[in-house]
């Protein structure tokens, strides 16, 4: 998985990228060990998030749907903008 693209959080915040804000510490947040305004995903429509960022691997267990979201708190998405592109490289063995 490889992502590019800025995100802002709130209206009038500094955009971030796939990795999130870092300095970003005390928010509430989906996924509480990720950086704040980060990429992560959910494999398993919610019940688990993790965090993505710029690019990582995931090996699934089971067939389904990946859900791709902002690391914001739930219910303040309204005041989002900007976009990731994210691209998924699927390798069957």
């Amino acid at each position: 998985i490889t992502s590019s693209g800025s995100v802002t959080t709130e209206q009038g915040s500094a955009p971030v990228g796939p990795n999130g804000d870092v300095r970003e510490t005390g928010r509430e947040r989906i996924c509480p060990t990720a950086p704040f305004g980060s990429l992560v995903m959910s494999p398993d429509s919610g019940k688990n998030v993790i965090y993505v960022g710029a690019e990582d691997k995931f090996r699934a267990t089971s067939d389904g749907r990946i859900m791709f979201r902002i690391n914001d708190s739930l219910g303040s998405e309204s005041d989002n903008s900007g976009s990731f592109t994210v691209n998924v490289k699927v390798v069957k063995k």
